[in-house]
């Protein structure tokens, strides 16, 4: 029971952590969020957080990257589609225009 009390307490001492640091970023206090970031991951120096910062910073990129690359994905598939119902739209106004005008150089050229 003393190892399961152990991890109850560790457990909520991480809770306590991440609630600190949510609220620490929450409301600009990067210096505190530094701190418990230093503190939780029993680095000794806040230089100790570049390479993680750095870490952090190419993956936060490379997320929205594949985000804007899916969505323009998304988008682009969309725009075909909407290319090819234009295309569409376009031939059937184009041929009624032309049944059109062949009505009517047919009607003028027989009644003149």
């Amino acid at each position: 029971d003393g190892a399961e009390g152990g991890d109850v307490a560790e457990a909520e001492d991480t809770c306590a952590t991440l609630e600190t640091l949510r609220a620490a970023v929450e409301l600009g206090e990067h210096r505190v969020a530094a701190m418990t970031l230093c503190r939780a991951l029993n680095f000794g120096d806040a230089l100790d957080l570049v390479p993680l910062l750095r870490g952090l910073l190419v993956e936060v990129v490379k997320i929205e990257d594949d985000r804007e690359q899916s969505s323009a994905a998304s988008r682009s598939s969309e725009s075909a589609f909407g290319r090819f119902k234009r295309q569409e739209e376009a031939a059937a106004s184009a041929a009624a225009a032309a049944a059109n005008e062949k009505q009517k150089n047919g009607g003028a050229g027989g009644g003149g």
